[in-house]
């Protein structure tokens, strides 16, 4: 499923693509290898961690209180949006 999704695409070529282009060509296998390491390691720390919080979503309270967090930071961002700065 993640291979269909157009973000692994917009990431991968177009974001990651465009930070690289600010190093020098012989820093880009580096800049490569680093986005590499931190990718696997960002997907690992995911997985691991779903299995050790999994217990915490069985209280409803945990999930109401995430749900509220998200949710402001969703309002944060729309605000500063909105708000020229």
């Amino acid at each position: 499923m993640t291979l269909l999704n157009p973000h692994v695409y917009l990431d991968a070529f177009v974001l990651l693509g465009g930070a690289a282009a600010g190093y020098a060509p012989t820093d880009r296998p580096w800049f490569a290898l680093g986005a590499i390491a931190a990718s696997v390691g960002w997907f690992v720390l995911l997985g691991r961690g779903s299995a050790l919080v999994a217990g915490l979503f069985r209280r409803r309270q945990f999930r109401m209180a995430l749900d509220l967090a998200v949710g402001a930071i969703m309002w944060r961002a729309a605000a500063a949006l909105l708000v020229p700065g």
